[in-house]
């Protein structure tokens, strides 16, 4: 796995909710259903686009913010794919 993913969906209330997941790879329609697109493997932020507003795309920032709340998926990613480049 490579890729995270995050859609955020608003609710009647205006209430946001989110919905994660990971993928190997990336759909050129991934870039319309999901707000958020984040590549460990580059380290790059796809995308960041938050109720009509792209946000920041420095992968620190990104990273560091969602990492408080995926901090589990977060460190399975990044070891995955700190082996996938020693093997490239």
């Amino acid at each position: 796995m490579r890729y995270f993913f995050l859609t955020y969906y608003r609710q009647p209330d205006g209430k946001f909710t989110e919905s994660s997941q990971i993928a190997k790879t990336v759909k050129t329609s991934d870039f319309q259903k999901h707000n958020v697109i984040m590549d460990f493997r580059e380290k790059k932020i796809l995308k960041c686009h938050v109720d009509n507003t792209t946000v920041d795309k420095n992968w620190n920032n990104i990273y560091t913010y969602y990492e408080q709340y995926y901090r589990e998926v977060f460190d399975q990613l990044t070891k995955l794919n700190e082996r996938n480049n020693e093997k490239t």
